[in-house]
């Protein structure tokens, strides 16, 4: 059976989903953390997930520089935080 839906419908069927805490450090020290959605698990062994970013954000400019940045799970405690996040 076939639906037709608008694009704002349509769009809205994408959310929610999991949201993560990307969190990096630069070659100063200065820790930044950025929420992050646009994350898909791409392989099991090794375990790897693919992040995307934008290309000309704090976090990207980070990661280019230092090759390093964690991925951390947030519970729903947390749910302030990470809408602070952005």
């Amino acid at each position: 059976m076939k639906n037709e839906v608008s694009l704002n419908e349509a769009y809205n069927l994408l959310h929610p989903r999991t949201v993560v805490l990307i969190c990096t450090k630069d070659m100063n020290g200065k820790v930044n953390v950025m929420s992050c959605s646009w994350i898909t698990p791409v392989s099991d062994e090794p375990p790897l997930v693919a992040i995307s970013l934008w290309t000309k954000g704090y976090t990207h400019k980070v990661i280019d520089e230092t090759k390093e940045f964690t991925v951390n799970i947030p519970t729903s405690k947390l749910k302030e935080k990470v809408w602070l996040a952005g």
